[in-house]
């Protein structure tokens, strides 16, 4: 597969849950990157979370988790999920509600294709057709990234004595 993509055309993002098969090398990278950050975090559990789906109107913010699967010339090459909780230790966590954009990951040589900016665009799209106005992320090395994006930094906190930066983007038109 080629290094660029020619066009977000040829991007399918598909719910991960349809590439049930696929998707156990994506959750050993998933461990493999952000591991550190949630000990006790399995391969296992970020399987069942790039299958997971949740309803097309979660009543809570507990039940919001959803995740997609990138897909081009029928290659699994990313992924993004958007939840409702689960990003920051619980102190944290109260005071900096979801949703959360989660778990963006383009395979390396996909990588400055501009595939994670379809994906961004995409969980953008379905949490304000969800009705959120903002959307929320941490990320531990990513800020200049999501600048150029149009997120703002927040605040910085504490993932498993890692100082991570949670950013901020409204979804309003």
């Amino acid at each position: 597969m080629a290094g660029q993509l020619n066009n977000a055309a040829q991007v399918q993002i598909v719910p991960g849950h349809t590439m049930a098969e696929k998707c156990w090398p994506l959750a050993e990278a998933h461990v493999a990157e952000w591991g550190h950050l949630y000990p006790g975090w399995t391969v296992e559990d970020a399987y069942n979370d790039l299958l997971a789906e949740s309803s097309t109107n979660p009543s809570s913010l507990e039940e919001l988790l959803t995740s997609w699967i990138a897909v081009v010339e029928g290659d699994v090459v990313g992924t993004i999920c958007l939840r409702g909780t689960g990003e920051l230790e619980p102190d944290d966590a109260k005071q900096l509600t979801g949703p959360w954009l989660a778990a963006l990951h383009v395979v390396p040589n996909l990588r400055r294709s501009g595939l994670a900016t379809v994906l961004i665009d995409h969980v953008r799209t379905h949490a304000s057709k969800l009705g959120f106005r903002r959307l929320r992320l941490v990320t531990e090395h990513e800020v200049s990234f999501y600048t150029r994006r149009g997120w703002t930094t927040e605040t910085t906190v504490q993932l498993a004595s890692n100082t991570n930066t949670v950013m901020v983007t409204s979804l309003l038109a």
